[in-house]
């Protein structure tokens, strides 16, 4: 019975309607890490130290850049990982 379920997951691979909508392409992912890119890039120009927003943009970037750049092996490698506001 798990196998015959497993074989149907594998073989209806069609998005929800409430997916589509949801869901973003590899390119429009890329393209939103080239926007965070920028913004990171103009504040390492800064000598100063960061604010809370720019922590953010940093952290949103850093985030972005481990499942865009690198695939997980599955998502508890990310899951589980914890964040620190020292800098």
């Amino acid at each position: 019975m798990l196998k015959e379920f497993n074989n149907n997951l594998k073989v209806n691979t069609d998005k929800s309607e409430t997916q589509e909508k949801n869901w973003i392409t590899q390119i429009e992912n890329l393209d939103i890490h080239k926007k965070h890119k920028e913004e990171v890039l103009i504040l390492q120009n800064k000598k100063r130290k960061i604010e809370q927003e720019g922590f953010n943009k940093l952290l949103n970037f850093m985030v972005l850049s481990l499942y865009t750049l690198i695939s997980p092996r599955r998502n508890k490698d990310y899951s589980l990982m914890k964040i620190s506001s020292i800098i």
